[in-house]
């Protein structure tokens, strides 16, 4: 029996693989919404992502003197709509920002569209900004993302070799 993509990867080993596996045979079966989710999950969301990636963090700028600061605005409804949205990163990403966190909060740095509603709603103009978030919401995420490729693999089937992936216990983050 095949070890599931959730044991295969997590705590110590990246996701990614065994999703990319995972991903080969959907698309030899002919599973092309699966195939298209992976792709999303492993190469980041293009638009819209799913409720389970949406978590609340700290918009954050980096300042050369001080390092990263937090970023305020008076508008509290806009800075939570803002420090409360889908992560459109891949799970590679997510899992670097983790495996680099300090003090239980990881950085997912913005790019593009999101720094500048960052910088409008906090009214300043830093060409860095990251979300600070707690890492036991990212690694709830990634519980999120194994446990449906789990459930992919099931409806799918074994594959015809065993995979060779690092097989580990994957507990759910505690709270």
């Amino acid at each position: 029996m095949s070890e599931s993509p959730a044991k295969q990867a997590m705590p110590s080993a990246s996701l990614v693989p065994a999703l990319a596996t995972l991903g080969e045979r959907a698309e030899a079966a002919g599973y092309m919404d699966v195939v298209d989710w992976i792709r999303s999950e492993c190469t980041g969301y293009r638009a819209d992502v799913p409720a389970y990636r949406r978590v609340e963090g700290l918009p954050m700028g980096f300042n050369p003197m001080k390092g990263w600061i937090p970023l305020y605005c008076q508008n509290t409804a806009l800075l939570s709509k803002i420090g409360t949205h889908g992560l459109r990163q891949g799970v590679g990403v997510i899992e670097a920002a983790i495996a680099s966190s300090a003090n239980g909060r990881a950085l997912i740095h913005q790019t593009g569209e999101a720094i500048a509603i960052i910088n409008a709603a906090a009214g300043t103009n830093y060409a860095q900004v990251a979300t600070s978030i707690d890492v036991r919401k990212l690694q709830s995420l990634l519980f999120s993302v194994a446990s449906l490729a789990d459930r992919w693999q099931m409806q799918i089937g074994p594959p015809a070799t065993p995979p060779t992936a690092l097989s580990v216990d994957l507990q759910p983050p505690t709270a």
